[in-house]
């Protein structure tokens, strides 16, 4: 399959979760229970042959997941339940491949949903995906901080 790869890459819930570890320590901070949800649409002419597959950030386990083929104009919605083995507390990035060109929005966040996310949470992020040719293995940061 020639695919066109749109990477959604879940960078932030890695940063979120290592943030996570920190601010656990510090009650009046949010920064425990992160989960996602990915909304992908199909842009193209033709139904989208779609793979999200889910990459673990503490080990070489992946966690692929097709869903049926999307019609053009048509979008789904992907969370942690749709993914078949997925465990709880997954710490990764997401990939998003498939043969039609895709738009893709993402929500982080740690506001109770359900079994996901905690009592307590505030935290939400929106970001859009990006396509593989704006991805990079380099990843910058304008500040960091450190015991703040």
């Amino acid at each position: 399959m020639k695919s066109k790869t749109l990477v959604v890459m879940i960078v932030v819930v890695l940063a979120l979760a290592v943030a996570g570890i920190a601010f656990a320590q510090q009650a009046n901070l949010p920064g425990t229970a992160y989960w996602f949800g990915a909304t992908e649409q199909n842009v193209g002419t033709s139904d989208a042959a779609i793979v999200v597959t889910a990459y673990d950030s503490a080990s070489d386990a992946q966690y692929p997941y097709s869903p049926a083929p999307l019609a053009p104009g048509a979008s789904i919605n992907v969370g942690p339940n749709d993914i078949p083995g997925l465990p709880a507390g997954f710490v990764g990035s997401i990939v998003v491949s498939s043969d039609q060109p895709l738009k893709a929005l993402v929500n982080v966040t740690n506001r109770l949903a359900g079994s996901f996310g905690t009592a307590d949470g505030k935290a939400a992020a929106l970001y859009s995906g990006i396509e593989s040719s704006n991805a990079s293995t380099d990843l910058s940061f304008p500040l960091a901080k450190n015991n703040h």
